[in-house]
């Protein structure tokens, strides 16, 4: 009996495909879940303190038993007690750094001290999830700056910093030093707060080399309440032309006084660098002269966006500049507007058009 013409095999298989059935490779093993993560974290940080013989703060257990119900990760950390000390802290490191994932931590006046701060740097050098790092008011000296430099300056590559907050720690111009020089080879860090650290024109010189010298990462720089005085003010303003990422900076009492040759070098450097947006000079006694010099300047730095000066100043001056940084800041709005309204797409056809 003749075959038929282009008659397939009953059965056979289709080109290409998988064999029903067909075993899979072995199956890779599931790391452990959120909520066991924070039942390790919180049973390390009590053992910790039971062998230490201090009270566990009760507020972070809350927060990580809530966390555990809700199995969502543990990603801020924020203590605030000033019983929590340096030993507290040496309880909360092996912790942390084995858990991993805080991007925010903390620490208000918890009379850490240098001790505290040595502890801490141990989860500094290991940790690569860490974004933003607050330590207020927490007895700092030089002593504790080097530490915190000497571990930031051999942070690996995965490490994530980017906020560092120090303000109202005495360690004046000689921790700034050792800081900032630790500092300057880091590329990370784009916001950095010192304020009232009894920091002196020595240190700001220090702030202007290290930070603004060598840093092109940093956006915001925050100096208020300090006593970098004038010869601080300008070795700022040397810096401040060839720094390009530079938004923010904040030198607000800081006596700059109202020297003519000073706020003129300020007013040349904000002149030529064209990134900065926001500059507070306020609670500084600039004078009607030195207000002027700056109103004048916001007409043509119209990219500056908020300047902030003492109220005491005439209310004519005063309000002048005011209006300016207004007409400033809605010049930008408006151009922003444009920029997105005047955007389309590349070979992109009018809607509605006619077919041929």
């Amino acid at each position: 009996m003749p075959k038929k013409k282009g008659g397939k095999k009953k059965g056979g298989k289709k080109k290409g495909g998988k064999k029903k059935g067909a075993k899979r490779g072995p199956s890779q093993p599931e790391g452990p879940s959120v909520f066991d993560l924070l039942k390790r974290f919180k049973r390390s940080y009590v053992e910790l303190c039971n062998q230490s013989e201090i009270p566990p703060i009760r507020p972070l257990l809350r927060k990580i038993e809530n966390n555990m119900a809700d199995e969502e990760h543990l990603t801020k950390v924020t203590v605030s007690e000033e019983s929590f000390g340096s030993v507290g802290i040496r309880c909360l490191v092996p912790p942390l750094t084995q858990y991993d994932q805080v991007k925010r931590l903390c620490l208000w006046r918890c009379n850490a001290g240098d001790e505290g701060i040595q502890s801490l740097c141990e989860y500094l050098g290991r940790t690569t999830s860490l974004e933003e790092l607050e330590l207020l008011d927490n007895r700092i000296t030089p002593r504790g700056c080097g530490f915190l430099g000497r571990t930031l300056q051999h942070l690996t590559a995965p490490a994530q910093l980017a906020t560092l907050v120090l303000d109202y720690n005495p360690f004046g111009d000689d921790g700034v030093a050792l800081l900032t020089e630790g500092l300057r080879s880091t590329s990370m860090l784009k916001k950095l707060h010192l304020n009232y650290c009894q920091i002196g024109s020595v240190g700001g010189i220090a702030i202007a080399a290290n930070i603004l010298g060598n840093m092109n990462t940093i956006e915001e720089l925050s100096l208020q309440g300090n006593l970098i005085g004038p010869p601080g003010t300008v070795a700022i303003a040397d810096k401040l032309p060839q720094n390009i990422a530079i938004k923010s900076l904040n030198l607000a009492d800081n006596v700059i006084g109202d020297d003519e040759l000073t706020l003129g070098a300020l007013r040349s450097a904000l002149q030529a660098n064209q990134s900065l947006t926001d500059i507070n000079l306020d609670h500084n006694v600039i004078g009607i002269a030195g207000a002027t010099m700056f109103a004048d300047l916001l007409a043509v730095r119209t990219g500056i966006v908020r300047f902030r000066v003492s109220e005491r100043l005439p209310t004519q001056l005063y309000e002048a500049i005011g209006k300016q940084v207004e007409a400033n800041h809605s010049a930008m709005v408006k151009s922003k507007r444009g920029k997105k309204g005047g955007k389309r797409k590349k070979g992109g056809k009018k809607k509605g058009g006619r077919k041929r």
